[in-house]
């Protein structure tokens, strides 16, 4: 819940959706860290999101595309390259399995009902044994299947389960994750509006080139220099313990993936 780069994942929700909603869907995120806004795009077969946000010294505009007819697949468009790249998202959910390997145990307190844009919402606080979160899920919107998609890592460690015992399964209008201290993040749906967007809103732009490396790839094409400069140097600087959960995660990877963090935990 820490990672504020994931947390905003949390807002890329359900392909059974789509055929409850078409339209655009955007939220504010602030972060201590960082902040931005999110535009979701919904229509019948496939689902855009396009992200802004500042990350410490790092500012990102990042474009995500997911088709019906191809679910394991997440395109993600670089419009300042002009390129893409293509994330296999059972290949995230392997490495996701592999870098938290021990399972969390949540907890769900309800506390409430409330109205947010029109739409009741369960408010709840989810708990593990190092963090919270506060959420308002709202079911008559969307569902719970691409949040599990886009965070794979959570989904294996038990929140999906416990959300689904308690009977809260949906998409969150509103989160606000550590409340109260120094890594608080929130991040909020602050307008909905239900229209049929044109096909040319899902795909690639014509004459966009696809870019190598699946998920490491579309990170680090989309880094400014200086960015990359400190994520290897923080690489560089790792403990043993933490090179070697790294290397134990890179067997789960996809070889280009993996030659390419094994050149950066094997600089000098």
């Amino acid at each position: 819940m820490k990672n504020f780069l994931l947390a905003t994942l949390l807002c890329c929700f359900s392909l059974s959706a789509f055929a409850q909603f078409e339209g655009e869907i955007q939220m504010k995120i602030t972060a201590a860290e960082g902040g931005g806004t999110m535009a979701m795009f919904v229509g019948k077969n496939a689902i855009k999101t396009e992200m802004n946000v500042s990350a410490e010294k790092m500012q990102m505009q990042i474009t995500s595309l997911m088709k019906l007819d191809n679910p394991n697949i997440i395109y993600i468009i670089n419009n300042k390259s002009k390129s893409y790249s293509e994330i296999d998202l059972k290949e995230m959910e392997k490495m996701a399995q592999g870098m938290m390997p021990t399972k969390a145990t949540y907890k769900v307190q309800k506390l409430g009902k409330e109205n947010i844009l029109g739409y009741d919402c369960d408010h709840i606080l989810v708990s593990d044994s190092d963090d919270q979160i506060e959420m308002w899920i709202a079911k008559g919107l969307m569902d719970y299947e691409t949040f599990k998609k886009f965070n794979q890592g959570q989904q294996a460690n038990g929140l999906e389960k416990a959300l689904k015992d308690a009977g809260v399964l949906g998409m969150p209008l509103k989160q606000i994750a550590s409340k109260g201290t120094a890594n608080e993040t929130k991040m909020e749906v602050v307008k909905i509006n239900k229209s049929k967007l044109p096909a040319s809103t899902f795909e690639i732009p014509k004459g966009y080139k696809k870019t190598e490396g699946g998920l490491m790839g579309a990170g680090m094409d989309m880094m400014p220099d200086e960015a990359k400069a400190e994520l290897r140097e923080s690489i560089k600087n790792m403990s043993p313990a933490e090179k070697k959960q790294m290397k134990e995660a890179l067997k789960n990877m996809p070889p280009e993936q993996r030659k390419m963090m094994e050149q950066m935990l094997n600089e000098k």
